[in-house]
Order: structure tokens, then C-alpha cells, then sequence
């Protein structure tokens, strides 16, 4: 459960300039990452108040995914689940995915408010290849360095032409967020939708 506060943004010289700043910074660490996003014609999210748990049911598949929520969540997800039809979340207006990364496996909800749900799954590499069959993955190398005092991550997309990469700065406060000012070699792009990595994955899917 945390507010998630970050900035987008693309170099101005594309993905090569993001490519040759890379080899400027000494130190640079790589993490390989494989995700997949749930889509409205793909599957059907809802949250069993009874159960307290996260229930992912895909459509025409007898898979199913159920994912425990914390105790200390519980306020602030009533507050910002949007219901459509009894306990099924709007998926449009909200963004969830499995993630693989590090060898672990990821359930994330995010909601336009910034407010992010984060869990750790017990599942199998053969189950997630499923999913992610199933679903519109996306895959990158991510490469997480420090320049002027923040962390930055710059994204390099695997097999996508448009956007190839793509930079995010996370910040720990909302003000923090308002008073950066980037870099002049750096074009932001914070809340476009051409940009949402969820965007990405289904306008490069069979979902497209």
C-alpha cells in the first residue's frame, strides 16, 4: 500500500542518446523485467469483501488467481474501488499486471490516484508463461543509476518501436514531484497516455 509519485519522460535524441547517457554513468544496475497487463476483453478483476481477497478470473479459462489483501489496506481500498456491477472493478479506468522480476512474481493494482497495491505471488514460471499468454505482456531492461541526487530508471523496450525507452523519476512526496526540474535533454511525458506502460503492452498485443 503506497502513494506512488514519478515523472516520465523521453530523450530528446531518442533511444540512441538514451543509450549513449548510459555509458556515461559508472554505475548501472540491469534488472531484466517481464510483465503482462489484465484487459477488460481478457478477464474480469473483483474484490470479495467476505474473503478480503483480490480474485483474477480469466474469461473463457478456468484459470483464476486469488491474492490476500492486508488488514491495514482494507480503509483505503474501500475508498478507492470503483464498482461497475456488485464486487467487479473497472479495469479501463485502473491498472493491474503480473510482473516477474528477480525471479519473483508480482501482482500490482494501481489507480489513477496514484494509489498502488503491490503483492508477492507463490507462482510457478510455467504458470506465469501462461498468463502471459494469455494476457498483453511487455518486456524491457530496466537500468537503475543516480544522477543529480535522484534514482532514475530508464526503461529499454524489447521488440517495441514506439516508445523504445522510456526514463521515470520517483519521488518520495508530491512536493518533491511538483518542484523537479529536469534536464534539458529530457522531453516529459508524466501523464500521457501513450507512455502508460499498460498502454504499451496492449497496443503491441493481439489486444491492439
Amino acid at each position: 500500500m503506497a502513494k506512488e509519485y514519478e515523472r516520465k519522460f523521453i530523450f530528446k535524441g531518442g533511444r540512441k542518446a538514451a543509450e549513449d547517457f548510459l555509458k556515461q554513468m559508472k554505475r548501472v544496475r540491469k534488472q531484466p523485467i517481464d510483465q503482462c497487463y489484465f484487459v477488460e476483453q481478457a478477464a474480469d478483476i473483483l474484490f470479495d469483501w467476505l474473503k478480503q481477497v483480490w480474485v483474477i478470473q480469466l474469461n473463457k479459462s478456468d484459470l483464476c488467481l486469488e491474492v490476500k489483501a492486508l488488514d491495514k489496506e482494507l480503509d483505503q481500498l474501500y475508498n478507492i474501488i470503483h464498482h461497475v456491477d456488485g464486487n467487479l472493478i473497472n479495469i479501463h479506468g485502473s491498472s493491474f499486471r503480473l510482473r516477474k522480476k528477480k525471479g519473483k512474481f508480482l501482482f500490482t493494482a494501481k489507480f489513477i490516484d496514484d494509489d498502488e497495491f503491490e503483492y508477492e505471488l507463490d507462482m510457478a514460471d510455467d504458470t506465469y508463461i501462461l498468463w502471459e499468454s494469455l494476457l498483453a505482456p511487455v518486456s524491457k531492461l530496466r537500468h537503475v543509476f543516480k544522477f543529480n541526487e535522484h534514482t532514475r530508471e530508464l526503461d529499454l523496450f524489447n521488440k517495441i518501436k514506439t516508445p523504445d525507452h522510456l526514463l521515470e523519476i520517483e519521488f518520495e512526496t508530491l512536493e518533491e514531484k511538483n518542484a523537479f526540474v529536469p534536464e534539458d535533454f529530457l522531453i516529459e511525458v508524466t501523464g500521457q497516455k501513450q507512455y502508460s506502460n499498460k498502454f504499451i503492452a496492449i497496443s503491441n498485443s493481439k489486444f491492439a
